[in-house]
């Protein structure tokens, strides 16, 4: 199928940014990094369509930027998918809202839960009482330490922030065997954006310890969310200076009268789906959860992505379904494929090798502890069978005398009676 002419066109810049503002917060997971992503204009809708081409899928992130209306989105997905077609690609829709797979499926696509975003609300956003109490405690130990937090956005930045911000992303990258993840995660360069706002958390001695850095989320040119995109550390900050930053940015938008932050979806956080499903459907999703349950426990090693999961629930959110919607099971290979390069775009064969042998390594360990773990339960019923035998013993050892003794006296009883009677008929 050929395109209709007028989707061919490419966004300018002012198009891009007018479809960023017109955003939704029902799209608060929409990560787009213009570097290394791709965009394309729907005229008819008006909309904007982010995607990353990897592998021959034409991958999609999160929902098509200028609306709020999920039939719209679709409509725009729908006529993207004849553009992907007429060019030899597969289309593909990630981390996407419920609202819009459930306005695709009416034409024929299918979806799967393949995450799950964490929002908080700011309306009813608090530390006080026992639920945020980790999140208050380290706000007040951050205060007594004397961490203040900083906002500003990258232009404000001084030059020397900006060199120790720099430094302190390279020192965190350098730290992983793997290249830093680019498809749905802001790095360095991300945050030269003048609606992006930067907190970072400075020691005392004015050292910078912590740095988050929010996108906006925008509806009919306004502002109404956030979006936690960067999120570093240096090694020797206090223990909770991520909480204490993320609280405080909560605290600060909620202030200026947003509704709601994102902390984002944990990468290849994957879960059943929700949604009723056939069993042919669950049949042709089975390859496609193994892929990207395979890789997420692969990469769990090297970073962390259930630590961050464990991270979120810190702040009590509210967990939104995210999909992976598509137009035809047969593909779904490739495109779990095509999901993977878009992760790690730059893995190199050399850094491949060393996250096999690391993976390989943390294996070995995982079926060590596993084999320890079941030498100690072998041996624990060992000892409890050992210590019932002993106690089975001993009530035996204790219940013998007075068997003993009860026998003995019904012996003399018996001898008694016979004597009586011997001498009752001698008489």
């Amino acid at each position: 199928m050929t395109a209709p002419e007028h989707h061919r066109e490419e966004p300018s810049f002012e198009d891009r940014a007018n479809a960023l503002k017109q955003g939704s917060v029902s799209t608060l997971s929409a990560m787009t990094q213009w570097p290394g992503m791709h965009s394309w204009l729907d005229r008819d809708t008006g909309t904007l369509v982010p995607f990353r081409l990897e592998r021959g899928v034409a991958i999609i992130l999160a929902a098509p930027l200028g609306t709020s209306d999920a039939d719209i989105s679709a409509r725009a997905v729908l006529a993207f998918a004849d553009y992907a077609d007429a060019r030899g690609w597969i289309p593909a829709l990630y981390s996407a809202p419920e609202s819009l797979t459930k306005a695709l499926r009416e034409h024929g696509w299918a979806s799967v839960e393949v995450g799950e975003e964490a929002v908080i609300p700011l309306a009813e956003w608090s530390t006080k009482g026992k639920p945020r109490q980790d999140i208050r405690t380290s706000m007040n130990r951050a205060a007594r330490e004397g961490l203040e937090v900083k906002w500003c956005t990258f232009d404000e930045l001084t030059v020397a922030e900006a060199k120790d911000i720099r430094a302190l992303s390279e020192a965190w990258v350098g730290e992983k065997p793997l290249p830093e993840m680019g498809f749905t995660l802001g790095g360095f360069r991300e945050l030269d954006d003048p609606d992006t706002v930067i907190g970072m958390a400075v020691s005392k001695d004015g050292d910078i310890l912590a740095v988050t850095s929010w996108m906006p989320v925008w509806r009919d040119g306004v502002v109404v969310g956030r979006i936690l995109d960067f999120m570093r550390r240096t090694p020797n900050s206090m223990n909770g200076v991520m909480e204490m930053l993320i609280g405080s940015a909560a605290n600060r938008f909620q202030e200026d009268g947003l509704e709601e932050i994102s902390l984002s979806a944990a990468p290849l956080a994957t879960s059943a789906s929700t949604g009723a499903q056939s069993t042919a459907e669950a049949g042709e999703h089975a390859l496609l959860d193994r892929l990207l349950e395979e890789l997420s426990k692969r990469m769990e090693p090297l970073y962390g992505f259930r630590s961050l999961l464990s991270f979120k629930r810190k702040f009590k959110p509210e967990y939104r379904p995210l999909y992976l919607a598509y137009p035809d099971a047969v593909e779904l290979p490739a495109i779990g494929f095509g999901l993977t390069n878009a992760y790690l775009p730059e893995l190199t064969l050399s850094q491949s090798w060393q996250a096999v042998r690391m993976i390989r390594g943390s294996e070995r360990e995982r079926a060590r502890r596993e084999a320890e773990r079941r030498r100690e339960q072998q041996a624990a019923a060992k000892r409890e069978r050992a210590a019932a035998a002993t106690a089975e013993q001993a009530a035996v050892a204790e219940t013998a005398p007075a068997e003993a003794r009860n026998a003995a006296a019904d012996q003399g009883e018996s001898a008694q009676a016979a004597h009586s009677e011997r001498e009752s008929q001698g008489s």
